[in-house]
């Protein structure tokens, strides 16, 4: 519902009534003007006040208060987030309360309109691109995809008021675009998605929507896209952003064929906890590119780490990425991808690879050892104790390494039923 300021309604005495939750809309139509509203509010009762002013173009600076009516301030805010104002207020005890709106600078006239949505507190989604693809070239203003090929971005899920994992979908995509689109994790913020394009997929292009649920079918989630696209970056400034829009619909576009394709080979032994695995990302040039190609992971699951990225040399097809995971990387199966840059006739083209999984594992096996002396041109044992976490196929070897100079030792092999060497 809304409610629309009656004037006078300078004071809390003279304050405009409403029934919450409903929108407040108003002018603050002098210099110095300040407006009420009153409602009854209940024990317990939790309401979101949130202003919307500057983003309707207003040149309000809003400044948001409620109060017990003839009582103290229960709270206020001048800038929640941008020169809007927002709170969220528990109501202590029944009674009336009043809510007051005020220029920070106490200006007013005929454009300084406002609307106060007065609400309960419900789950929301809020979908976006982050702004550090812009950064790392990953496609944040649109997805571009070449024909035959694929083009993978990160999208961003930001949940108020609920948990656990979110699905995305997306609608309206150009003719012969598909998209992969992984779970969104319980407290993640970032997945990875991919976008695919047919062999004869025609270059078109659409403005589609993106939306997100819980998979949980007893969370009922609104959803909104909403991101900040940047046209003009500051030259030579760490990417300062100069000139924005904010957007809700995702630009995605099916594009000319690109001079190379690029795949992860799928590894198959899983990353162990505070070890470290070298992922191969193999490159399928047409036989005229020959050009280097920068190749990086965009997103590491928690816990991993992949560096800043390594070049498939000019004319070579293959280059390995050192990924790591530290001892607290959650124990799950991920989906990775590499997006790899390179510079064809027309200027630099990106491509991805597929979706590949990661599995983060617990170390098959522990090994712990004592202290060990040895007299010059001598020999000793080292006794090892081995511990075996996972069963494993098959024999393992196992080489003492960070030996002082000259001298050696052999390499051993265990199995998972070895208990010491």
């Amino acid at each position: 519902d809304n409610a629309l300021e009656a004037e006078p309604n300078d004071e809390p005495a003279t304050a405009t009534p409403f029934t919450a939750p409903a929108a407040l809309n108003g002018v603050l139509g002098t210099v110095g003007d300040v407006d009420h509203f009153v409602f009854s509010g209940k024990k317990g009762q939790v309401l979101d006040i949130r202003v919307h002013g500057r983003k309707l173009r207003s040149p309000i600076d809003s400044v948001l208060a409620i109060a017990k009516k003839g009582g103290g301030r229960l709270a206020g805010n001048d800038d929640s987030n941008g020169p809007d104002s927002y709170i969220r207020q528990t109501i202590p005890d029944d009674g009336e309360y009043v809510i007051s709106i005020v220029d920070q600078l106490k200006k007013g006239g005929a454009d300084y309109v406002y609307r106060i949505e007065v609400s309960n507190p419900e789950p929301q989604l809020t979908v976006s691109t982050p702004a550090e693809q812009i950064m790392l070239g990953t496609g944040a203003m649109a997805v571009s995809v070449p024909k035959g090929g694929r083009q993978a971005i990160l999208i961003q899920g930001s949940r108020t008021d609920f948990g656990g994992d979110v699905q995305f979908s997306i609608d309206g995509l150009p003719p012969g675009v598909e998209v992969e689109i992984p779970p969104l994790a319980a407290g993640q913020a970032l997945v990875p998605i991919l976008f695919t394009a047919k062999p004869d997929a025609a270059p078109a292009g659409a403005l589609v929507e993106v939306v997100g649920k819980s998979v949980d079918p007893n969370v009922k989630v609104k959803s909104h896209f909403n991101t900040s696209t940047s046209f003009v970056l500051a030259p030579n400034n760490n990417g300062i952003v100069m000139w924005s829009r904010s957007v809700d619909r995702l630009a995605v576009a099916a594009t000319e064929e690109a001079p190379f394709a690029l795949e992860i080979v799928q590894p198959k032994v899983p990353l162990v906890r505070g070890g470290q695995m070298a992922l191969k990302v193999r490159a399928i040039r047409k036989p005229d590119f020959k050009a280097a190609i920068a190749v990086l992971l965009p997103w590491n699951p928690p816990g991993v780490g992949s560096g800043g990225g390594v070049s498939i040399p000019e004319g070579q097809d293959e280059a390995v990425i050192p990924v790591n995971a530290d001892g607290g990387a959650e124990l799950k199966t991920w989906k990775i991808v590499a997006n790899g840059t390179g510079t064809g006739p027309g200027g630099p083209v990106m491509v991805s690879s597929q979706l590949a999984d990661l599995t983060i594992a617990a170390p098959y096996v522990g090994l712990t050892f004592q202290n060990a002396s040895v007299e010059q041109g001598k020999e000793t044992d080292l006794a090892v104790t081995v511990a075996k976490n996972v069963d494993f196929p098959g024999e393992a070897t196992v080489t003492l390494i960070g030996l002082p100079n000259k001298a050696t030792t052999d390499v051993h092999k265990i199995t998972k039923d070895s208990t010491d060497l």
